[in-house]
């Protein structure tokens, strides 16, 4: 692999595969929206760390990002290897009370980006050996076991589940892969900045309940991978050859395997009213 192109790449997660492929020596392209990717580390990395500003909310700054990387790309007569949809949006709270604005926001970040990056971005991709990974969808375990509070980006997450599982059949004609993550919990900070804006549901019915729910979300968060951990498990699965459609990337997959099994079931209700409404 040779050149990159990570949204979301500024902080946490994103920063951390760029980190783990710039010490591949790869070129990589980090998107960032509303923080700037840390200008020390820029530096310290430049001329092959390329950051740049992308809304993905908006299908023109998509489109114009990806004539921007095709052009740099053509004038040294190379191409794109991998694309990472990392960036994510989540908003926390209950579905009867999240705005439709912050309900549209998760599905245009975390559903329709990715496959308009598809679009945009798919020329620019070349076949690898071994049919080995061109868009990584960076997805969550929520997509198989929806938790009260955070059903709006749990369904987002679901939906591109199934995105990926249609885009990879799609892409055979290129003969291009598209491989989806499912990913546990990871320390990216991103629950405790969703925990902080809790309070604004302070007069809602759901207000004792959402603040059990914010003790345990912090326990659990300590839990999960550090985001260097989590990046080398998903560059591990970028260089896999032939890979599966979808990997379950966390520390405790079996847990989460059977967590996904009772939530079929009909014992998944009881758990859920013992641990979040007892």
């Amino acid at each position: 692999m040779k050149n990159i192109l990570i949204t979301g790449a500024a902080t946490g997660l994103g920063a951390a595969l760029s980190e783990h492929f710039l010490q591949q020596g790869c070129c990589v392209w980090g998107s960032y929206h509303s923080r700037l990717p840390d200008a020390a580390w820029v530096a310290k990395h430049q001329g092959h760390f390329l950051p740049f500003h992308l809304d993905l909310c908006q299908e023109a700054a998509i489109q114009a990002a990806a004539t921007q990387v095709d052009h740099a790309l053509a004038q040294k007569g190379e191409h794109l290897s991998l694309v990472i949809n990392n960036a994510a949006c989540i908003h926390t709270g209950p579905l009867l009370e999240l705005t439709t604005a912050e309900m549209t926001e998760e599905y245009h970040v975390n559903v329709l980006a990715p496959v308009l990056m598809a679009r945009y971005f798919r020329p620019l991709l070349a076949p690898r050996p071994d049919q080995r990974v061109n868009i990584l969808n960076i997805s969550s375990y929520n997509a198989r076991v929806p938790l009260p509070f955070i059903g709006s980006y749990a369904a987002s997450k679901s939906a591109l589940s199934v995105v990926n599982r249609a885009l990879d059949a799609e892409l055979m004609p290129y003969r291009l892969r598209a491989v989806n993550i499912l990913l546990g919990m990871v320390q990216t900070g991103v629950l405790e900045k969703q925990l902080e804006r809790l309070p604004r549901f302070h007069d809602s019915d759901y207000w004792p309940w959402l603040q059990k729910r914010a003790e345990q979300a912090h326990r659990l968060s300590k839990r999960g991978y550090s985001v260097n951990e989590a990046a080398a498990h998903i560059v591990r699965i970028a260089q896999k050859p032939h890979p599966a459609n979808e990997y379950t990337v966390a520390k405790q997959p079996l847990f989460l395997h059977l967590a996904a099994y009772l939530a079929q079931t009909r014992w998944y209700r009881h758990i859920i009213r013992n641990i979040y409404f007892s």
